[in-house]
């Protein structure tokens, strides 16, 4: 079954905002082209509009393209348009460094849908606009040509429409840069990842740069049942991590025909567990419990689009039989260079990097008397809430990592320890990679478990 078939799908709130940090670079600028040569200035069916996340490094790129069926134009697609300028007669005034051009623009229909980014801020707006617009005359000493608008309600005039979300990887020296000849290559490069960090999307959850630690260490979750005391504590929970996206979007304003995603980077999830019981249980599960959700600053151009990602964190806990006693255990998984590839309308997917996790096991503090089995699981989630054109394609999409650490405990014959009374301790570290679209999850890979260690006590 399609996990997409209608134009708009209803946003639907996976968890409540707990903590609210700004960790990416905000709107997109317009992408004018660099050579201001000379093409014709002429509208067509065909509305392109390209920007930019950084106009100096590496960065996203978004490129959207509007099939129309009257004609129109971007005017910042052309370079020798040097200023637009919206009056407050109505009327708006472009001014450019080409007398062909000016003289083009008479030869207009009297009806062209224009693209005013939000840049100009066009009659006092700071979102992207568009008009109709009309009457056009010249004034050749001054090189600008001066327009009538009306309103322009844009959904009304697209036939089809495109939409390209990449992660640009090249980088230019700016102008001072390259005049300075004593700057060092490792300086240069020192700049590159700069840039790389503050363009990316940062998966750093409840993680202290300077301790290299959790930020909240010691999160406990206490539930009362059958007059027992249980509880997981986050001891040291935190991800680290940085990510770019990819989107392609393509359709009718009343069929969603392609929708597509990669999501590409590393992740490192740490999770050292404190688990206690002041008496004998035979069954504990706890619910997925959020610890915390970070919306992050969108990625978008105001009126155009808007990317808006978080980073989500649950935990749980679930014991079998009864435990009586503590537990101090832990470790770390690492994913280098993965990727995540998706069609949000059918089950097609692809993914690499998560088949060789890193593992490293942490010191365990262990006094139990009995139980035959613990498991803790910590959830990052990396959630993209796309709207484009206010709304005309509108949907909720993103990917969960699950890391499960694992401990079984058993006793008597065959455990390999000296004496029959002794207790055997085994833990191990796995999980799993999915896919949810709305609320909808998908379960796409599973990746190899690691055993931490065993010993007998």
């Amino acid at each position: 079954m399609d996990l997409i078939t209608s134009k708009q799908c209803t946003i639907l709130t996976l968890v409540s905002k707990m903590d609210l940090m700004a960790v990416t670079d905000a709107s997109f600028v317009v992408k004018t082209p660099q050579n201001p040569s000379y093409r014709p200035f002429q509208p067509t069916t065909k509305l392109r509009g390209s920007y930019a996340q950084s106009i100096n490094g590496p960065g996203h790129v978004a490129n959207i393209e509007l099939n129309t069926n009257i004609l129109s134009i971007n005017p910042d697609n052309f370079g020798y348009v040097q200023n637009i300028q919206c009056d407050q007669d109505g009327t708006i005034t472009l001014t450019l460094n080409n007398e062909t051009v000016l003289h083009e623009i008479l030869n207009w229909p009297s009806k062209v849908i224009f693209l005013i980014n939000d840049k100009w801020k066009c009659f006092g707006q700071s979102t992207m606009q568009f008009y109709f617009v009309g009457n056009q005359t010249i004034d050749e000493i001054n090189k600008q040509a001066k327009f009538t608008t009306e309103s322009c309600e844009i959904s009304k005039w697209i036939e089809s429409y495109t939409f390209d979300l990449t992660w640009d990887q090249s980088i230019e020296l700016n102008k001072k840069q390259s005049k300075n000849k004593k700057r060092s290559k490792n300086l240069y490069l020192l700049d590159k990842r700069l840039l790389d960090e503050q363009t990316k999307i940062d998966l750093n959850i409840l993680f202290d740069p300077k301790t290299g630690k959790s930020s909240k260490p010691n999160f406990t979750l206490s539930i009362d049942q059958n007059n027992s005391s249980e509880s997981l504590v986050c001891s040291n929970c935190f991800t680290k991590g940085n990510a770019t996206i990819g989107l392609h979007i393509s359709g009718t304003p009343f069929n969603l025909s392609n929708a597509t995603i990669s999501i590409s980077g590393n992740l490192k999830i740490n999770v050292d567990i404190a688990i206690s019981a002041s008496s004998k249980i035979l069954q504990f599960s706890s619910p997925d419990i959020q610890i915390i959700e970070i919306p992050l600053t969108p990625l978008n151009v105001p009126g155009l689009f808007n990317l808006g990602p978080a980073v989500i964190l649950s935990a749980n806990i679930k014991v079998t039989s009864s435990l009586t006693g503590t537990l101090n255990t832990g470790g770390e998984i690492t994913f280098n260079n993965f990727i995540f590839q998706a069609s949000l309308i059918n089950n097609q997917t692809n993914v690499t990097g998560f088949d060789k996790p890193q593992f490293k096991s942490h010191n365990s503090s262990i006094n139990i008397k009995a139980s035959t089995g613990i498991s803790g699981s910590l959830k990052p989630q990396i959630a993209l809430d796309l709207s484009i054109l206010n709304g005309l394609v509108q949907f909720k999409t993103g990917i969960q990592v699950e890391s499960t650490l694992g401990i079984t405990i058993s006793i008597g014959n065959g455990t390999g320890c000296k004496k029959d009374n002794q207790l055997k301790v085994k833990s191990t570290l796995d999980g799993d990679v999915g896919l949810f679209i709305q609320s909808v999850e998908k379960p796409i890979f599973k990746f190899p478990s690691l055993e931490l260690g065993q010993f007998c006590l």
